[in-house]
């Protein structure tokens, strides 16, 4: 480990990172309690002592159950936990700040809704992702089972992890008083944490009206048989974009660091890294998730040409159009 990489890469000094790792020796063989270590210990680095810990147990939970979907339940919790024992930290510290606990309970309410809403889809009832069985058939055991490891267990943690380190840059400002500049910041997460979830309850009610349509024949109120029998959602706000939800879930990670940057006054800085892997996480992710749908609904592929993935298309929408018109779609 190149001690003097991680220290430019944060911006420290080497004795701050060889005395973090001391005092980590410490409570890991006994000769520091956890309170001790807890408030001691710079907050980065606890907590990712604690994703560490938990990265051998999503595996193991994973290989036993053949379920590997462990990450993904604890995905609208942990990042949450993480900003709330910043939290903790400053304030035994005797440094919390207005502005860190304005931004936890904003992540909260983040929380609150997407575990509400993975939960009514059935995702801690045994529900295992779809693409997990679609990317295990495209593997061999042996491949798959690497690829838990490095990337499900490991690499989603570490992902996890750094999207609220932003949050350490809060508790370095401490205790000052807030600028006109939290106030717009605080605005723009709590804005994309309302737009991920009309984005998600429009969803839920298009999948609750399709699979009603399916088993009854009936077209519930806001929709029309075209429309459900299409199988994916082309109406609402899903005619400007693809994903409004995605859209808002990565703003919701990417404002913090932004709010970070304000603070510092530096366009870039350390916690950077979590905004860019939550990004890249889900350009894959969703290249992936459309790949699967282009191929179950073949229509699929002029909604792609029409609307905009996550950001709209300027001057294009998706148009519905009634069964005797011609065409499918119209570029307004």
């Amino acid at each position: 480990m190149d001690i003097s990489l991680i220290c430019k890469v944060l911006g420290t000094s080497e004795v701050f990172v060889l005395s973090q790792i001391e005092l980590t020796k410490q409570f890991m063989t006994g000769r520091a309690t956890f309170l001790e270590y807890y408030v001691a210990s710079y907050p980065f680095t606890s907590a990712t002592l604690f994703h560490v810990l938990l990265m051998p147990i999503v595996f193991i939970t994973g290989v036993l159950t053949h379920d590997v979907s462990q990450v993904d339940r604890l995905w609208s919790i942990l990042p949450t936990a993480t900003v709330l024992h910043y939290a903790i930290h400053s304030y035994l510290n005797g440094i919390g700040s207005l502005r860190l606990y304005i931004y936890l309970a904003i992540a909260l309410s983040w929380s609150i809704r997407l575990t509400y809403n993975f939960a009514r889809k059935g995702g801690y009832n045994g529900y295992e992702d779809y693409r997990w069985e679609v990317l295990r058939s495209k593997m061999s055991d042996f491949q798959f089972y690497v690829f838990n490891a490095l990337f499900i267990s490991i690499a989603q943690l570490i992902i996890l992890l750094c999207i609220t380190a932003p949050a350490v840059i809060f508790v370095d400002v401490g205790n000052e008083g807030l600028y006109t500049g939290d106030y717009v910041f605080a605005t723009l997460l709590a804005a994309c944490v309302i737009l991920e979830a009309a984005a998600d309850e429009y969803m839920w009610n298009y999948q609750s009206a399709k699979h009603r349509y399916k088993e009854t024949g009936e077209v519930a109120k806001g929709f029309t048989e075209k429309v459900l029998k299409r199988g994916f959602c082309t109406i609402g706000i899903f005619a400007y974009s693809r994903h409004p939800n995605f859209l808002a879930e990565q703003c919701t990670w990417v404002v913090p660091y932004l709010w970070s940057s304000y603070l510092t006054g530096k366009l870039i800085n350390w916690t950077v890294i979590g905004a860019l892997m939550y990004v890249c996480l889900f350009q894959g992710s969703t290249s992936f998730t459309e790949e699967i749908t282009s191929a179950k609904y073949p229509e699929y592929k002029d909604y792609q040409k029409t609307v905009g993935r996550f950001i709209p298309n300027i001057g294009s929408h998706w148009v519905e159009v009634l069964e005797e018109d011609q065409g499918t779609n119209a570029k307004l």
